[in-house]
């Protein structure tokens, strides 16, 4: 989880080996600045306050995303994520009593439509068909009465920068930046969507989900972490890819309402603002634009599959042919060895001074420079340790590996130095003060995180973590039958007894 973005490697880097001995940095100056209140609905509202320049990022989070999408429902996240983009019921409607008139009759053909889903024969099928056409015809009558993309063109009129809609496999986040006076045009927008919302022009939206889907192939660190995230969350979908073309195209309003109820109600959503507002002003423009959205019940998560009890190798996917990765699955964030993992991940991998990257290096000097994604930036329980590499001819993928594994998992037996953890907790709060230090990415990140509380309690838990304690999770966490090795050349059927 957390933040280890990698577009800061470079400033970050430079950061640490200038001041690797001074004193830790501390949170009071952005404590000072950060206010929270809830709603009686339930919505909480954290602002970041900074009057620096005239201008508001304001960020809806809504806990649950594609990992948590229904099952036969993949892509459902993403294309609800895009359906605020259309309006608010009444100021995104040309005609709304005929809009709402067409989205019956779609309605009701889907449903005549699911009820032939199992009469047999020819005639079954020219029924189908029939119904299938009603209500496309219903839709696309529907879709020409709405103002396509309202909201989204109604911000761009106030002023609105860097607005952006994420689906992440954790959360749903709606952001932009908008001059201070005009930050009210977001509250209503969205908010008005929220307090009733409509789903409109679904088809459109579903329909560029899958040709976005289909067109746009995916890296190969997306590769990787599906590769090993699969084994070790199973049947959940962190190792799935976020959409599915064929099941977002049997998605109808019945689907999209019901998961509306269940993930964008104010108690599973959180305000947050970041820029030039007094808390006076925050709380008057939440209390009056959002107090009216429904409180319904937070999202709970389903709870993770227990660990593997045995190895887990596999052979690379046809696009990382000679790419070796290892990585250990870290707890949960609800586990109190979590924070500590933070540690360990800088520890090991994620800072110039990493031991992957000093001793490791200089007693395999053939070792190519590996590239890390310590955890999984954003993902609730499908955080990673992950190592990629390409691996030197000059020994082979299994003897590379030993290696790494025997690098990650010495620290369960030997604990890290006072100085070396303190150095690494040192990193993480500089990771988290480039965060907050910059109002837009303060926001998005308060949201995800659902508050200022949680990254207090954070930071007091790395202040907290001793030697021993960094050793006590190595030991549990980074150990032989908890490693996923994605590893070239590897055949199943030659795999060493324990493996999997």
């Amino acid at each position: 989880m957390r933040f280890f973005l990698r577009v800061w490697a470079l400033t970050l880097s430079a950061l640490l080996l200038t001041s690797a001995a001074g004193a830790a940095l501390r949170l009071e100056p952005f404590a000072a600045r950060v206010h929270e209140f809830t709603l009686a609905n339930g919505l909480r509202v954290v602002l970041v306050e900074d009057h620096g320049a005239p201008v508001v990022t304001a960020c809806f989070t809504a806990r649950g995303g594609y990992a948590d999408d229904p099952k036969g429902m993949r892509g459902i996240s993403h294309l609800v994520a895009f359906l605020l983009e259309e309006g608010p019921e009444a100021l995104g409607s040309k005609n709304l009593t005929a809009e709402r008139a067409a989205l019956k009759t779609m309605n009701t053909a889907v449903a005549a439509y699911r009820a032939l889903a199992n009469k047999p024969g020819a005639g079954g099928e020219l029924d189908r068909i029939d119904a299938e056409g009603k209500a496309r015809l219903a839709a696309g009558q529907a879709e020409a009465l709405a103002k396509a993309r309202f909201s989204t063109r109604a911000l761009e009129l106030y002023g609105v920068q860097d607005l952006q809609i994420t689906a992440n496999a954790d959360y749903l986040q709606w952001s932009g930046r908008l001059p201070a006076h005009r930050i009210d045009a977001f509250l209503l927008l969205y908010g008005e969507w929220l307090k009733k919302p409509l789903p409109r022009m679904v088809y459109s939206n579903r329909d560029r989900l899958i040709r976005q889907h289909a067109d746009a192939p995916p890296t190969q660190e997306q590769i990787l972490r599906r590769a090993l995230l699969a084994p070790a969350f199973g049947p959940q979908g962190y190792g799935l890819p976020p959409l599915e073309g064929a099941e977002l195209a049997r998605l109808f309003h019945p689907e999209i309402e019901s998961f509306l109820q269940s993930r964008l109600v104010a108690s599973n959503l959180t305000l947050s603002l970041a820029g030039d507002l007094t808390p006076a002003e925050a709380q008057a423009l939440a209390a009056r634009y959002l107090a009216a959205i429904p409180t319904g019940q937070p999202f709970a998560a389903p709870a993770p599959p227990a660990y593997s009890t045995k190895e887990t190798r596999l052979a690379p996917p046809s696009e990382l042919s000679s790419l070796l990765g290892i990585g250990y699955r870290r707890p949960p964030d609800s586990s109190a060895d979590d924070p500590v993992f933070d540690l360990i991940s800088d520890l090991l991998v994620d800072n110039p001074l990493s031991r992957i990257r000093t001793s490791f290096a200089k007693a395999n000097p053939l070792f190519p420079p590996p590239v890390v994604f310590p955890s999984l930036p954003g993902v609730r329980q499908g955080g990673l340790m992950v190592t990629l590499a390409n691996y030197h001819p000059s020994r082979t993928p299994e003897e590379w590996a030993a290696s790494l594994c025997d690098l990650f998992e010495s620290l369960g037996t030997t604990p890290p130095t006072a100085e070396e953890l303190e150095f690494a907790r040192r990193s993480n709060e500089r990771k988290l003060i480039m965060v907050l230090s910059e109002p837009a990415a303060a926001a998005r990140y308060l949201g995800q995180m659902g508050g200022w509380k949680p990254v207090e309690a954070l930071v007091a838990a790395w202040g907290k973590a001793t030697p021993a304690d960094v050793q006590r999770v190595a030991a549990e966490y980074l150990r032989p039958e908890r490693r996923l090795i994605v590893q070239p050349g590897y055949v199943a059927q030659a795999a060493a007894g324990g493996a999997q």
